[in-house]
């Protein structure tokens, strides 16, 4: 130790424990040095000893610095994977009638360009039977209904769910008054002896049809119409 005789009046610094680093000013009372590059927090070990104004050494202490990791620049940027826009999609369902046969056209088009997506994978349920398909490139899919169906039900309970990729999945529900697909029975209007009576019943009856035609409905009327 240094008694108190004399003044200190030189420094000598040298590290002893942890990445080797360089030292300035090492015989001085303030040293310094450039951090090491590190991946976790690490110990560097440093010991001083001085020689007074007498030529007299001694040990003074030794000092611990913990180095802690550089951050870069570029760890302060947050980067993160673009999200992928989800789209929304619209579903029609209609019914139509092609002679004996009824089927379903289903189209699916993009709610805010209004164009169809192909290649839309459908899935769903006609009352309890099971259907799948994939549009085609005018985003429609014609499902045939069934004759069990046609001939067994009133009505017609469809579901439809749509997949696509780059799309928000999409679900519909609606149903539909099923008709026979029976030629309409013509009932001779003989019995009504008044021309004008038979005339204005014949045109009721065809005036209803023509409205329920349009509707996809073809049930025989209770009409009387005139034979031709």
């Amino acid at each position: 130790m240094i008694n108190n005789n004399g003044t200190i009046s030189k420094y000598y610094w040298s590290q002893s424990e942890g990445p080797p680093v360089i030292l300035n000013y090492a015989e001085t009372a303030t040293p310094s040095f450039s951090d090491p590059n590190v991946s976790n927090d690490t110990l560097l070990k440093f010991s001083l000893s001085v020689k007074d104004s007498k030529n007299v050494s001694g040990n003074i202490d030794d000092i611990n610095i913990f180095v802690k990791p550089k951050i870069s620049s570029d760890s302060n940027v947050i980067s993160s994977t673009p999200t992928a826009i989800i789209k929304p999609m619209s579903i029609l369902i209609e019914k139509i009638q092609t002679g004996k046969s009824q089927s379903l056209i289903i189209t699916v088009k993009d709610s805010k360009t209004y164009q169809p997506i192909e290649g839309v994978f459908l899935s769903g349920n006609l009352n309890v039977e099971f259907f799948s398909g994939i549009t085609d490139s005018n985003g429609e899919f014609v499902k045939v209904i069934p004759q069990e169906l046609l001939q067994s039900a009133s009505t017609l309970e469809v579901a439809v769910t749509a997949t696509a990729d780059g799309y928000k999945t999409n679900k519909v529900n609606t149903t539909f008054v099923l008709s026979t697909t029976s030629t309409s029975s013509v009932t001779n209007c003989d019995n009504i002896d008044d021309k004008e009576t038979k005339d204005m019943t014949s045109k009721v009856a065809k005036d209803v049809q023509k409205q329920l035609s349009k509707q996809g409905i073809n049930i025989p009327l209770p009409f009387c119409q005139r034979d031709q």
